[in-house]
């Protein structure tokens, strides 16, 4: 039983020890049957007393096996929706494997830990939902196997392989306890023992020419670890080699190319990361694009502008954006061919064509992405990328160009019937003081479309949209204006009692002082 006080009783264990001591044995024993009766975790951690009773733990080892049989069994389930689930009760589990280590039995309980481990991932992948408490329970068992692994007379090198084995095996975060083995401050012998086997083992992985594939995955993980033990061991030389050679075969070359700016190795930095570039860009984008901004810190460490700006618009021609825009001109700027690359910038993100041909272009044109590379990146309705266009004009305070690309973006001939939307109000915002009849226009649409959505929250944020209205029409001094547009909602949505509410709270609200549209007036 818990050492601490139960939730829900009435009086502290201090209290209760000089009467339980004042009861007779034969008391004691009727008063634990009465407990063990009325209350199942009573009963159960008896019985796993009177296991431990017992010379070798068998009678709880079977007890365990048994328990872990049958929480694993168990189907775990949510439904957030319906705050509603199951999730499998490890609770005996836990209580067993804690009393099997307490009285000595460590063997036991690391051999319990593989078979939990492996049925609990099992039990996982096949939960319905995302069930963290299962993990956790999980998780929490396999930390008494980890005390265990450290108390038992294994040796060194295969402690370190338990846990790691573990480690690779585990999908789920069921695992994470591994670090209190692996973290521990092992010799440098014991961890070259722990790379002479892991290397064995990684010379007989099979590989796979598959980017990404489940094989290709497993031997790079298996590399990681071999890396890692190598250094522990003092054998850094042949970790660079390691990374070196699965470098090609799994795909790895972002760790070599970490590995050799480590060690100063720039130029074979370099080459290493344009080689893995060329060879991920297409099915790796992620890493390829690592690899990139790796290739533009080299240049930048350098002063090579002109390449650092190349790699920048590589960045920007595959993922445009405010910011990829903005890195690249701060990088052009340095090069000195900012208006060059501008103006072909520009040009790619209203028709989403890559400078080519005759365009002048003054950065290496070998590093542009492919055309494959773009595909599918285009803004919805158009042919390049007017949503940057609009974004970039709000941010360089450019309003005429802001209205243009919005009303590009919003023409229902593209997009369908018009709705407000975020993007929308920033562009209300951004026009404010200069087209003000275009934000009110704007700030009302976002109002109706709320209002329209019968729910209390929306009229709040309908509100203040309104309250945008209305302060624009007293900076445009047409606060008459303000009464009619209240009263003709007021009028439409008569029957709706909380919006009404709302607009009560309008009319008696104050003008907003430092609004742009007053500032502007």
């Amino acid at each position: 039983m818990s050492a601490k006080k139960r939730k829900g009783s009435s009086l502290p264990e201090s209290e209760l020890e000089p009467y339980l001591r004042s009861l007779e044995k034969a008391q004691l024993v009727e008063l634990l049957l009465q407990l063990s009766a009325m209350h199942a975790e009573v009963a159960v951690d008896l019985r796993h007393r009177r296991a431990l009773a017992g010379r070798d733990g068998t009678g709880l080892v079977q007890r365990i096996r048994a328990e872990i049989q049958l929480a694993t069994a168990e189907e775990a389930w949510d439904e957030d929706w319906r705050r509603s689930g199951s999730t499998a009760d490890y609770t005996r589990v836990q209580s067993g494997l804690e009393g099997l280590l307490d009285s000595g039995h460590v063997e036991a309980v690391i051999e319990l830990g593989r078979e939990l481990f492996e049925a609990g991932q099992r039990q996982v992948e096949n939960c319905h939902d995302d069930d963290a408490g299962l993990a956790t329970e999980l998780s929490d068992c396999l930390s008494i196997v980890f005390r265990g692994l450290l108390k038992s007379s294994l040796p060194d090198p295969e402690k370190i392989l338990y846990a790691i084995d573990m480690s690779l095996a585990d999908d789920y975060g069921l695992a994470d306890g591994v670090d209190s083995i692996l973290d521990r401050k092992w010799s440098k012998r014991t961890w070259s023992a722990v790379a002479d086997k892991l290397a064995l083992r990684l010379g007989s992985c099979k590989t796979s020419s598959e980017l990404g594939s489940p094989r290709q995955y497993q031997r790079e993980q298996l590399g990681n670890w071999l890396v890692l033990a190598l250094d522990a061991a003092g054998r850094e030389s042949e970790a660079t080699e390691v990374c070196e050679r699965e470098a090609p075969l799994t795909g790895s070359y972002e760790r070599f190319v970490l590995r050799l700016l480590e060690e100063k190795q720039l130029d074979a930095a370099k080459d290493w990361a344009e080689r893995g570039y060329a060879a991920l860009r297409v099915g790796q984008p992620g890493t390829a694009s690592r690899l990139r901004e790796l290739l533009g810190d080299l240049a930048r460490r350098r002063r090579q502008w002109p390449l650092v700006a190349a790699y920048e618009a590589v960045h920007f021609f595959e993922r445009p954006s405010v910011r990829s825009f903005g890195a690249l001109m701060a990088a052009a700027q340095k090069a000195g061919c900012e208006s060059e690359v501008r103006k072909s910038a520009l040009k790619f993100l209203e028709t989403g064509r890559r400078p080519g041909g005759s365009d002048k272009w003054p950065l290496p044109p070998s590093l542009l992405p492919s055309e494959e590379a773009s595909k599918g990146r285009r803004s919805t309705g158009s042919p390049g990328h007017w949503d940057v266009l609009r974004d970039l004009a709000i941010e360089e305070d450019r309003p005429d160009d802001v209205l243009r690309w919005h009303d590009r973006l919003s023409a229902p001939s593209r997009l369908g019937p018009w709705r407000t939307d975020e993007a929308s109000l920033r562009v209300a915002l951004a026009v404010s003081a200069t087209h003000p009849e275009r934000a009110i226009e704007i700030y009302r649409s976002a109002a109706e479309g709320l209002i329209e959505r019968k729910d209390p929250d929306a009229y709040v944020q309908a509100g203040r949209h309104l309250g945008c209205v209305r302060d624009l029409l007293h900076a445009m001094g047409r606060s008459s204006e303000w009464g009619q547009v209240l009263a003709g909602i007021r009028e439409t949505h008569r029957l709706k009692r909380r919006l009404m509410e709302v607009l009560d709270g309008l009319e008696k609200k104050p003008l907003a002082r430092r609004s742009r549209a007053a500032r502007a007036s």
